[in-house]
This record gives structure tokens, C-alpha cells and sequence, in this order.
């Protein structure tokens, strides 16, 4: 049985890697006045995993055999798989009586979209019986990945003109920089501070917290 179990499992990160998913970077507003405190990241960025998802907006319920299952509002179904010109979305802890409940929708027709339950071989019941298009929306879920990294630029606090930062680097793992370093810029030199292709104007400082603007954004680790 245990054997079986991990089958499962393997089968189901396959398939869930195979589908709808990107790798990006996230986004820096550039050329904007912003504001942060000391101990906060003025710049943060990094990669992310983005999923094609389906978001319950309305809570509603279903009932397959003497089974009932309820969809709740604000629930996010990633995509698992597509089958017969329909791409099934649900969520892991949505099995119950040996299936998973989530939902259908037509590749081809986006607006054709029905309540599903789906066995571990991927044999799928579409309920046809139930209008459902108006309690959910297509989405995207937003995720870290094992080996995903993000940078981070964070404003330490001045000592006249010298404003103090400190760069980390985290890969993999979220919870400990794999690398950091402490910087320090004297900004009666020049109001623009950079480190790995990074570049800020620095617009006003104190103890307390600081105004910028990002230029350019850090260079991608990869």
C-alpha cells in the first residue's frame, strides 16, 4: 500500500508539472517614487511559479451518488490535467469518497464549465446537471518552487551622508540567505547607489525610513 501511495504521488507532481505552468520573475515598479523603513526591502524580486487556476467565487454544492461535496468561495483549484478537451482543476485535500471533486472547462469553449469528480487514473465524470459559470473565474495561483531564488535590497539607516544597505540572495531555500552583504554608499558623491545591475535614486533619507526611485532592477541570477 505504501508503494502505491508514493505511485500516486509521483504520478500526481508529473502531471501537475506538465501543465499551464510558467517560471517568471517578479516585477519592480521602475522610475516611481516609493518609500520604505529601515529593515525593509526597498527592492525585492526573484522567480516565481505561475499556474493556471480556477478561483470559487460562490459557494455552492454538489451531489454524486449518495455523496455531496461543497465548493467554497475563495478556494483556489490549480490545473492537474487535461482530458477530452477539458482541463480538470482541483486541489489535493478536495478527495473524498476515493475521488477528487473540482472543476471542468471546456479548452475549447471557455464558457462550457461543470462540476467534475476525477479518479487517481484520471477517469473523469463531468455533472452536467449543474450551472456553475457564474461561481467561479479563471485565475492564476502564484507559488515558489524549490529551486526558485529571489533578491532582496534592504535599507539599514544612514550615519550622515553614508546610507547603509544589505543585500541577500535566496535559493531554494526561503528561510536563510545562501548569500548576503553588508554595503554602504555615500551619497554626497552621488545620488544614484547600484549593486548586480540594481540602480537606485536615492530622493531623501533618515533614521528612519528612506524615499527612492528604482532605475533598473537587479540582473536575473540565471
Amino acid at each position: 500500500m505504501k508503494k502505491i501511495s508514493i505511485l500516486y504521488i509521483l504520478l500526481f507532481s508529473f502531471i501537475c508539472c506538465c501543465y499551464s505552468q510558467k517560471r517568471e520573475i517578479v516585477s519592480v515598479n521602475l522610475n516611481t517614487p516609493l518609500s520604505s523603513e529601515i529593515g525593509e526591502a526597498v527592492v525585492s524580486t526573484g522567480e516565481v511559479i505561475k499556474t493556471d487556476a480556477i478561483q470559487i467565487t460562490e459557494t455552492f454544492e454538489v451531489k454524486s451518488g449518495f455523496t455531496k461535496f461543497q465548493h467554497i468561495a475563495g478556494e483556489v483549484y490549480p490545473i492537474v490535467f487535461i482530458k477530452n478537451g477539458f482541463k480538470i482543476y482541483y486541489l489535493q485535500s478536495s478527495l473524498k469518497d476515493g475521488r477528487y471533486w473540482g472543476i471542468g472547462v471546456s479548452v475549447n469553449n471557455p464558457d462550457e464549465i461543470y462540476p467534475i469528480v476525477a479518479s487517481i487514473i484520471k477517469v473523469v465524470a463531468k455533472m452536467k446537471n449543474y450551472e456553475v459559470k457564474n461561481n467561479v473565474k479563471k485565475t492564476v495561483q502564484v507559488s515558489l518552487c524549490d529551486n526558485c531564488y529571489r533578491q532582496e535590497f534592504i535599507y539599514s539607516g544612514k550615519v550622515g551622508n553614508i546610507v547603509k544597505f544589505e543585500y541577500r540572495e535566496f535559493i531554494g531555500d526561503m528561510a536563510r540567505p545562501s548569500f548576503f552583504q553588508n554595503l554602504e554608499y555615500d551619497i554626497s558623491e552621488n545620488e544614484i547607489v547600484g549593486f548586480k545591475g540594481l540602480r537606485l535614486k536615492i530622493l531623501k533619507t533618515s533614521n528612519i525610513s528612506i524615499s527612492y526611485e528604482v532605475l533598473e532592477s537587479f540582473k536575473p541570477l540565471r
